[in-house]
């Protein structure tokens, strides 16, 4: 390595002799010699790198970076940059290739009793508003919408929430032909990437990758079912929707949400809940405002319960929910 100093000093010594061997006045002067750059090792880590680009050319080089950056990252990375060579894969597997999706369609299936045992809505006589609701079926996140499960709930503020279950993968998947065999690609895209990284990086990536598919698999295969639920104003305009996968296993349905809600002269958040049996009321607190708003208890009917909240009230809320005795069966605290 070059002591820059020791640079200075050869480059003035340089000047000073090069002055003395200065041509007298009217002769021709000599020609110049092109300066010699010195080389200059770089330091750390870059040396490397900075070989493979000079020995072996562009495309080694390139190598020799990403060979780097895998030996210094952290594990998160190592996993990500592992998802990442899935979901790369996917591009070009033929099972993931661009297919028409399945026209959503009624049948007849009865809502399976591990969910309506939970669910006082899907109890209840199917009414003539109810078999109306399902609205225009393009829009369904399944290709098969169970019939006997479609409801709607009307709040007592005239907001309205309509809900249905569906069978199959549907349009979570409606560009792929083949959904369960392009995520079994992708996941072994990204086991082949994590080949390299150590034992718990691989066990993680395969971990991820198998939730996915087996996921998938059970959407496909009838064990899990999704729900669906779209919201309404008063007149009749919808505002939002959520939704999600159940099964007999997994966690009852509780999905909600949280808006800016501005019409006519009326603004604040509107929020809604979809909640299982059990629970009559639900209480909200404000838990940030200046200043604090006082508490609203909204009354729970067929499972939802909607209500419209002034803009002082928040961003930061409790929502509890309550037994017929007021006993607080759970508690949760959003922002917005």
């Amino acid at each position: 390595m070059s002591d820059p100093y020791k640079n200075l000093e050869d480059q003035l010594r340089g000047a000073v002799e090069e002055r003395r061997r200065a041509p007298e006045p009217g002769s021709s002067p000599p020609p110049r010699r092109r300066a010699r750059s010195r080389f200059t090792w770089p330091r750390g880590g870059a040396i490397p790198v900075l070989l493979g680009a000079v020995v072996l050319g562009g495309g080694v080089a390139t190598a020799a970076v990403v060979v780097q950056h895998r030996s210094t990252a952290t594990p998160q990375e190592q996993v990500r940059q592992a998802m990442d060579a899935g979901s790369r894969a996917m591009r070009t597997l033929p099972a993931c290739r661009h297919a028409k999706p399945t026209r959503p369609r009624l049948i007849s299936e009865p809502v399976p009793p591990w969910l309506s045992d939970h669910l006082g809505i899907l109890r209840r006589p199917q009414t003539a508003a109810d078999r109306a609701s399902g609205g225009s079926l393009r829009y369904a996140v399944g290709s098969l919408i169970l019939r006997g499960s479609r409801r709607l709930a009307v709040q007592p503020d005239g907001w309205s929430y309509r809900f249905m279950l569906l069978r199959g993968i549907g349009s979570f998947f409606p560009s792929q032909a083949d959904p369960v065999g392009c995520l079994k690609g992708a996941r072994a895209a990204a086991l082949a990437a994590a080949a390299t990284f150590p034992p718990a990086v691989q066990q993680q990536v395969r971990d991820q990758e198998d939730a996915e598919v087996a996921g998938v698999e059970r959407l496909a295969s009838g064990k899990a079912l999704q729900y669906q639920v779209s919201e309404f104003r008063p007149d009749g305009i919808e505002t939002s929707g959520g939704g999600g996968t159940i099964e007999a296993t997994g966690p009852l349905p509780a999905t909600s949400g949280i808006g800016t809600y501005h019409h006519g002269h009326v603004r604040g958040h509107s929020i809604y809940s979809l909640i299982p049996d059990g629970v009559t009321t639900v209480r909200l607190i404000d838990g940030s405002g200046s200043p604090r708003a006082e508490p609203v208890t909204i009354k729970v009917v067929d499972n939802f319960f909607h209500t419209t909240l002034p803009r002082r009230f928040g961003p930061s809320i409790f929502i509890q929910w309550r037994s017929p005795s007021g006993h607080i069966i759970r508690t949760t605290h959003p922002h917005f």
